[in-house]
């Protein structure tokens, strides 16, 4: 999901839009190669220009460093699709840059490059640009701190307003976004999606809403991932729709507006039940099991089929069972009974109620017959009438 830095852009590497928008170039390694020789032929040229001028011109230098990535951002696309296609055992016995080492040289370059700048141009006034071609190619080479500090320096020594600073912000942003410090990096994705337009407008406006999520800011965060599925629709964006019907009952649920969810699902239409399901699968991992509860069971009010049913009181038993909630717990099971008895449970959902069935009879006998309870006879009674049930399941 990296962008191209998009600064300066001379007459041939527009040419490179155009080329990409053609129908007939249907087949993405003809135009890549296509692009590949437009920079290479600029490369050349800004090169000889550079050598007659005696490395004088920090422009023609800053013009060199983006073409270095350009192009290394290009080859390293084509080296992926080819390593994707090496067998496993054949990729783990040699090493990793050995497949993307034509790449890598160039990154290199257009570090050294702009190294060189920074030390020979001590007052350039277009330092925004340099600093952030450093601070893409750290990231590029998974140095995390350094694409830090470069993309701080990007945004200071450039203008607001420019491209590079907004980007800078941006690319600032999904750095604290991933180290959880949404705080930070709320107001550098608000500041740079103003500006920014391009089709990762939706994965960046969904991390945006997952940073107010964290901080428990709901309503902001529904409104950007609602804005996100409306933004989705157009082939301008990437399409992020499911994604936003996976997490959207998750937010409304969180925030207590889970009829919400139901009315967005329907508006949609989307499968309620299913994602309720998902929702609540997700809520389970997160130890929040009340909240799991009250999903499944709007679930349950929504499923279109009897093997969403099922699927449904299979999840509910688990919870039941850590609730110690025996009553609903035993009504789940009684329903699943009646639709293993009309053979429609799959084997593992067949083991996994044979398994809460033995477990909750053999945990009701124990404490039936426990000292605990022997003082308490209408708790002891109840228990072994709980026992007694189970166990006329478990022979049915």
């Amino acid at each position: 999901m990296n962008r191209s830095i998009g600064k300066q852009i001379i007459i041939p590497l527009v040419l490179i839009i155009f080329i990409i928008s053609l129908p007939a170039f249907s087949n993405l390694e003809a135009r890549r190669s296509q692009i590949l020789n437009l920079i290479q032929e600029e490369l050349t040229e800004v090169r000889r220009l550079n050598k007659q001028n005696g490395s004088r011109n920090p422009r023609l230098l800053l013009r060199m460093a983006e073409l270095f990535l350009e192009k290394a951002r290009h080859l390293k696309e084509r080296e992926n699709i080819r390593f994707l296609k090496v067998p496993a055992e054949q990729r783990l016995r040699k090493n990793k840059r050995y497949f993307f080492k034509t790449s890598r040289k160039y990154f290199i370059l257009a570090q050294k490059t702009c190294r060189y700048i920074l030390k020979r141009f001590r007052k350039l006034s277009g330092r925004g640009s340099v600093y952030y071609i450093l601070a893409y190619n750290s990231k590029e080479f998974q140095k995390h701190a350094n694409a830090e500090k470069y993309f701080k320096a990007a945004i200071k020594y450039s203008r607001k307003g420019e491209e590079i600073n907004y980007k800078s912000k941006l690319a600032l942003a999904e750095i604290f976004y991933n180290k959880k410090m949404y705080k930070r990096a709320i107001p550098l994705y608000e500041q740079s999606l103003k500006r920014i337009n391009d089709q990762w407008l939706t994965k960046d406006t969904y991390n945006l809403a997952w940073c107010y999520f964290r901080i428990n800011r709901h309503s902001k965060a529904i409104a950007k991932l609602r804005k996100v599925y409306s933004l989705s629709k157009s082939n301008k964006y990437i399409d992020m729709k499911i994604h936003v019907e996976r997490d959207l009952a998750y937010f409304y649920t969180s925030a207590g507006k889970t009829s919400q969810a139901v009315k967005f699902y329907k508006k949609v239409g989307a499968d309620i039940s299913k994602n309720l399901i998902k929702v609540s699968k997700f809520l389970i991992t997160q130890a929040k099991f009340s909240a799991a509860e009250k999903t499944l069971q709007q679930a349950l009010r929504y499923g279109k089929n009897e093997a969403e049913k099922i699927s449904i009181h299979i999840e509910l038993l688990s919870l039941y069972e850590k609730f110690g909630n025996v009553k609903n717990h035993l009504r789940s099971t009684k329903l699943l009974l009646k639709y293993h008895i009309d053979k429609k449970l799959s084997k593992d959902e067949y083991d996994s109620l044979k398994f809460h069935t033995q477990s909750k009879a053999a945990l009701l006998q124990k404490q039936a017959a426990s000292k605990t309870y022997s003082r308490m006879k209408k708790v002891r009674d109840r228990k072994a009438r709980y026992a007694v049930q189970y166990f006329d399941i478990l022979a049915k």
